[in-house]
């Protein structure tokens, strides 16, 4: 094995068995034959990279020849035809004989015999035509020079035009940039019609206005690129101009800095006032830019605006279409319960003509269940006087019996409430009510608690708490020591408290739990427990509702029974009951 990713490393050490590999958990190791297909696989990339870039580099030259051939050509071509229109046009025809002026003889006139004298005037008229013919000549060179010049001058300008626009698509093939020609067809075109010339004589109409087209393209595209170039340079420049000013002011110590500085802003401000106009161009194709962007916002809002148009359209029309329907589903119910009430009416009026009839027929009756009526309330009244009468005397009796032997605890109205509860639970009338224990009299503790009531049953406890709550239960089941949960069949057990004026009575399902005996403990009513009271009396809790109905919006905890936490009995009276 073989690690090739560790640097500074000798080559001796590089090489391991595989045993000793665990040796060095932080190097990869790798095998000869994955390495030498890591290799393999590196030499055909390079491989491949240089055969593509021998292509590319084959093809650029294959372009850079065929656009020097074109350029040469084209020179080529232009040059001699200027040569030519050079040599045809430019040179100056031969020049007629010398006019022999001297042939007038310089005499004076009356020297002259009449012969000479007329052939001296022929002569002159004669060397002033040839004068007007010269000058003619001349004014005519004259201005075919100026059109000569001109062309010529347009033929170089073309020529400085095709130099440019080939040299920038020269640049184009050495930078790899594609060459987007729009005039490309235009060219094609021109050739075509060069071509076809030589057979159809028509199309030379066609010539020069492409020649025009075409260089004026071509003049065009050069400028274009010279302007991009142009405004490259010029932010570039100002870019400098800015760049060195902001060096300048941290320099501003140094008097001949400050100098520099200050001719610096002059040549700012000069440089920025005549190229102010290129500056606005750079600005407005700037804002060309934030307008397209702009342009492209709007369109898209207007898309967005037209869909949540459309949107709201359809949700529009599918309400309106929800609405028809209930609409019609109303008028639909409206009609089948105007027909269900037209029955029903029918109904009721036939109903109303029996209804008559069957008055008519029980007028009778009627008057003499009328009499009968009377006659028996007459009776009730009577009954319902004398029952009165005695409830009241057996009332006043009784009160007085249950008053006799009234808990001290309770209150007369309650002790009342709670004696008729207690015959109604366990469905027999009181006889005797034996106070068996009283826990001021005999002690507050579990001891004393069981010597008085082990083994007896229908025993009611009456509790006072240190907070002053009054409450106490009934059970007719026996209080028998260790003995555990005790069942109450009869269900008259019940938990009461004076202070919240309620009754709590024995659950169904929990009859089994009625009361729990146990020494080690004080009373206990029901499971978990409703009311335990520990053996120092002081100590307890209560969790009612556990066996004994609690009201659903009464609180479940001990505070509710006890008005505290603990039960800190201050008092404790027990009754046993006889019933007849």
């Amino acid at each position: 094995m073989i690690d090739i990713d560790s640097k500074n490393k000798k080559i001796e050490e590089r090489f391991v068995c595989v045993d000793c590999i665990s040796d060095h958990p932080n190097c990869q190791y790798r095998t000869i034959e994955k390495i030498n297909q890591q290799w393999n696989h590196t030499k055909k990339q390079q491989d491949r990279v240089l055969s593509e870039l021998k292509t590319k580099r084959q093809e650029k030259q294959e372009k850079l020849n065929q656009q020097i051939a074109i350029m040469r050509k084209n020179y080529n071509q232009q040059l001699n035809e200027i040569s030519e229109k050079l040599i045809t046009e430019f040179s100056l025809p031969p020049t007629s004989k010398p006019i022999e002026i001297n042939k007038i003889k310089q005499t004076s006139l009356q020297q002259l015999s009449n012969e000479e004298l007329l052939s001296n005037i022929n002569q002159i008229l004669q060397n002033d035509k040839e004068n007007m013919v010269q000058d003619s000549k001349i004014e005519y060179l004259k201005s075919k020079d100026s059109v000569f010049q001109k062309e010529i001058q347009s033929r170089l300008e073309h020529l400085k035009q095709h130099e440019q626009l080939d040299i920038q698509e020269s640049i184009n093939i050495l930078q790899e940039i594609q060459n987007d020609n729009q005039i490309q067809g235009i060219v094609q075109l021109q050739q075509q019609i060069q071509e076809s010339t030589k057979k159809n004589q028509v199309q030379l109409i066609y010539k020069e206005d492409l020649d025009e087209l075409i260089n004026s393209s071509k003049y065009i595209y050069c400028q274009k690129s010279l302007l991009n170039e142009t405004i490259q340079k010029f932010q570039e420049h100002l870019a400098k101009i800015k760049t060195f000013e902001s060096k300048m002011q941290q320099s501003l110590d140094n008097l001949v800095f400050t100098s520099i500085q200050k001719q610096t802003n002059e040549y700012k401000n000069k440089f920025e006032k005549d190229f102010n106009q290129l500056m606005k161009f750079c600005e407005i194709e700037k804002l060309e830019k934030n307008f397209e962007t702009l342009q492209q916002h709007y369109e898209k809002s207007q898309i967005e605006r037209n869909q949540y148009l459309e949107s709201i359209e359809k949700d529009y029309k599918l309400k309106i279409q929800k609405q028809n329907n209930i609409i019609e589903e109303l008028e639909n119910i409206l009609k089948n319960t105007e027909d269900k009430l037209k029955n029903k009416v029918e109904e009721e009026n036939l109903l109303n003509e029996r209804l008559k009839e069957e008055n008519s027929k029980n007028e009778k009756f009627q008057q003499k269940l009328n009499d009968q009526q009377i006659k028996h309330d007459k009776e009730i009244k009577s009954l319902n006087e004398q029952i009165n009468k005695i409830r009241t005397e057996l009332n006043s009796r009784l009160q007085f019996k249950v008053l006799d032997i009234k808990p001290k605890i309770l209150t007369d109205d309650y002790w009342i409430k709670l004696f008729f509860i207690l015959q109604e639970k366990s469905k027999k009338t009181i006889k005797e009510f034996q106070l068996i224990f009283q826990g001021t009299r005999d002690g507050l503790n579990n001891n004393s608690f069981w010597n008085k009531c082990n083994g007896k049953c229908n025993l009611l406890m009456i509790f006072q708490s240190q907070s002053g709550y009054i409450f106490g239960g009934y059970s007719p089941c026996r209080w028998q020591n260790n003995t555990s949960y005790v069942q109450d069949d009869t269900l008259s057990s019940f938990i009461f408290s004076q202070t919240h004026d309620s009754i709590y009575p024995l659950i169904l399902d929990k009859k089994k739990y009625a009361i729990y005996c146990n020494s080690g403990y004080g009373p206990c009513f029901g499971d978990g427990h409703d009311i335990c009271i520990n053996s120092d009396f002081k100590d307890g809790y209560s969790n009612i509702g556990n066996s004994y109905k609690l009201d659903k919006y009464d609180n479940k905890k001990s505070t509710h029974i006890f008005g505290q936490e603990k039960s800190n009995i201050t008092e404790c009276e027990i009754f046993e009951i006889k019933f007849i």
